[in-house]
């Protein structure tokens, strides 16, 4: 997908739990970051094949947040996500949000740009400090 289709791309959020479907596959388009109460989480955006819709997903919860991190998506491969629903774990815990994450590479397909939620090679990256443009020190 090239910048003009992007800007004109129309999207929702998954949300399988509130009737979405609970299987999504489509192109990884763009790869972002959202910062949230428990830090950074991937917001990926999918477009499925044909399609000129597109899905964000936002991996806040720690399961598909591992998953997505776990699988290292890059632009141009093929993501599918499925939401399985609430799981009990065995013995004790509290319930969770299962979702299974696979990526099929794409010859080509570029890596995100690096952020705090990982690198390609598995590193954390840190955030970059951007200066003051004023230079004012801090009280």
């Amino acid at each position: 997908m090239n910048a003009m289709e992007l800007l004109d791309l129309e999207c929702q959020t998954w949300q399988p739990k509130e009737g979405d479907p609970t299987k999504i596959v489509g192109e990884l388009v763009a790869f972002d970051e959202g910062i949230g109460d428990w830090g950074p989480y991937p917001v990926l955006t999918l477009v499925e094949p044909g399609a000129t819709t597109g899905w964000k997903v936002f991996g806040f919860g720690s399961v598909l947040k591992n998953e997505i991190e776990r699988q290292q998506p890059r632009i141009g491969d093929q993501v599918g996500i499925k939401y399985v629903g609430l799981q009990q774990p065995k013995g004790k815990g509290k319930p969770y949000e299962l979702f299974r994450v696979v990526v099929e590479r794409v010859a080509g397909s570029t890596p995100p740009v690096a952020a705090s939620i990982g690198l390609p090679d598995g590193t954390a990256a840190e955030r970059p400090v951007v200066p003051d443009p004023f230079g004012d020190e801090p009280f």
